[in-house]
C-alpha cells in the first residue's frame, strides 16, 4: 500500500525537473513514451485546471496542481476499497485541491490512512495518509482522465496473475517503513 512518503520532498529543480534535462543541443530530453506524456501533462497543467467528481455531482473538485507520481496500486486494501483489480491514483498536494459542492465522506481504512467517498452515491474519490501534505485522488473520478497518466505500479507483489505490467510504468513492491505498524481496518 505505499503510494506515497508521508512528506513527498520536493524534487530538486522543481516539481518536473527530469523532464527540463537539456541535451548538448539545449532541446528538451524526450526519452520515452512516459517522459512524453508527463511533458503533455505538465504543459496542459500550466494552461488549465483539472477538475472531476461523483457519478451523482454532489461532490466536485478542481487542482491547481499537476498530479505528480500518478499510480496504479495493487495492494489487497486498494482492491478492496476500490472495489477493483487495483486503484488508479494521482497524488496532490491538499492545499492544490478545492471542494467546488459538497465534501466527500471519509472511512478510515487502516491505522495511517483514509479513503473519501461520495455519501450519496459511493462514488471513490480520494485516498491519503493521515500525517499527509498529499491526497491521491482517483483517476476515474477526473473528468478528462486521460490528462493523468500512470506512472508507477505499486504493490506489484498483490498484482493479479491475469493483470499484466504496463511497461512505461515503473514497478515498485510495497514497503514496510512507515506502513509497518498499520492496523488493516477492513472488514
Amino acid at each position: 500500500m505505499t503510494h506515497l512518503t508521508p512528506d513527498l520532498p520536493a524534487r530538486s529543480g522543481g516539481e518536473y525537473s527530469m523532464l527540463r534535462k537539456t541535451n548538448a543541443g539545449g532541446r528538451i530530453a524526450q526519452n520515452g513514451a512516459r517522459r512524453r506524456r508527463l511533458r503533455q501533462l505538465e504543459v496542459s497543467m500550466s494552461e488549465t485546471e483539472l477538475s472531476g467528481g461523483c457519478q451523482c455531482g454532489a461532490v466536485r473538485y478542481e487542482i491547481t496542481q499537476a498530479p505528480r507520481d500518478v499510480h496504479f496500486c495493487h495492494c489487497r486494501m486498494c482492491q478492496r476499497a476500490s472495489g477493483n483489480v487495483f486503484a488508479a491514483l494521482a497524488p496532490v498536494r491538499k492545499t492544490a485541491l478545492r471542494w467546488l459542492a459538497e465534501e466527500p465522506a471519509e472511512f478510515a481504512s487502516s491505522t495511517v490512512a483514509r479513503r473519501s467517498f461520495c455519501r450519496h452515491c459511493g462514488t471513490p474519490i480520494s485516498f491519503a495518509y493521515n500525517e499527509s501534505e498529499w491526497t491521491c485522488l482517483t483517476l476515474g473520478s477526473f473528468d478528462d482522465p486521460e490528462q493523468v497518466p500512470p506512472t508507477i505500479e505499486y504493490g506489484v507483489e498483490s498484482r493479479l496473475s491475469y493483470i499484466h505490467p504496463r511497461e512505461q510504468c515503473a514497478q515498485k513492491e510495497t514497503g514496510n517503513g512507515y506502513l509497518a505498524n498499520m492496523i488493516n481496518q477492513q472488514a
